[in-house]
């Protein structure tokens, strides 16, 4: 989605590339072993054939061979779908549900298709399927598959500008997962399309706090910071997204400005231990983490990047 002042969105696809189905996943490895005993042999036996049509074949062999098997239609209905076969991984998952109808699987990878294909509405559909069957469970809030769903239905809403929708799923999210810093930028982002900067910015904020080198979020911080006229605060996003372009000379410069200015905004000290340790400047990159946590006591990355200077501190 394009949030408030233009500010544009991740690629969605990511979070569907980097988060495996964990279900799925688990019964590819199944799929996985059965091919590899099939593949060395079925190779020279069909050289004629395209890899993907020789691997096909065998995928509709295990589903002959266990047809009333949902959990193996599922998995080859992954395999489909990463392959491109839209149709086919369509078809599999719909053979899942005919089997098990609340297949949460199957429901999960249709919203994964539907969604490769642009029918967002349809990806909707069967992705809210699996939030409901699981609105009463005792497990949704610890469990990490919802986390996933609820994102993924926050993105499809922000797709279609359903923006009210995309915050309850995006805060859903991370009621599950707190610490998760891309469902926080992009509830951010949902914030900005809504005009509401201030919202926008706890967002951001919260996501630096797990992810210090987030560039799109410090991104995000300008065009909130600059909505708000907070001048000193706008100064402080752009220095970041400096540093994140590897500016780290114009960074620190820019950060020491902001400092000077206001010496009681805490966020500055940190970006400046970053790129003072990105300049090799071990004592000043020291410093300034020093002086950010005596605003930010219990500030992890902080810590963390102490540690990486080889300076021992007390855990909060």
């Amino acid at each position: 989605m394009t949030a408030a002042n233009g500010h544009q969105a991740k690629a969605p696809d990511r979070r569907w590339i980097d988060r495996a189905i964990w279900v799925v996943a688990v019964l590819l490895v199944v799929v996985a072993i059965g091919f590899g005993a099939y593949y060395i042999q079925d190779r020279y036996l069909h050289a004629d054939e395209s890899l993907i049509e020789r691997r096909s074949s065998h995928m509709e062999e295990l589903v002959q061979q266990n047809p009333s098997d949902p959990d193996l239609r599922v998995a080859v209905a992954q395999w489909y779908l990463e392959k491109g076969l839209v149709d086919q991984a369509v078809e599999q998952a719909n053979e899942a549900l005919s089997l098990q109808a609340d297949h949460q699987g199957a429901l999960i990878l249709l919203g994964q298709a539907y969604r490769s294909v642009g029918d967002i509405d349809q990806a909707i559909a069967q992705l809210s399927r699996v939030a409901e069957l699981n609105r009463h469970s005792e497990f949704a809030a610890i469990d990490t598959r919802m986390n996933l769903v609820h994102y993924q239905l926050g993105e499809l809403y922000s797709q279609k500008g359903a923006y009210e929708s995309a915050a309850e799923s995006f805060e859903l999210a991370l009621r599950v997962d707190r610490t998760d810093a891309d469902a926080r930028y992009s509830l951010a982002l949902v914030y900005q399309a809504l005009g509401d900067h201030t919202a926008a910015v706890e967002q951001l904020t919260e996501a630096l706090r797990f992810g210090p080198n987030f560039i799109e979020a410090y991104e995000g911080l300008l065009v909130s910071y600059q909505a708000l006229e907070m001048r000193d605060e706008a100064a402080y996003a752009e220095a970041m997204v400096a540093y994140g372009r590897a500016d780290y000379w114009g960074a620190a410069e820019q950060l020491e400005q902001v400092i000077q200015s206001s010496p009681e905004f805490a966020p500055p000290y940190l970006g400046l231990g970053l790129a003072y340790e990105q300049l090799g400047k071990k004592e000043q990159a020291v410093a300034a983490l020093e002086q950010y946590l005596q605003f930010e006591s219990d500030s992890f990355a902080a810590q963390h990047i102490l540690g990486r200077l080889g300076v021992r501190t007390e855990a909060p």
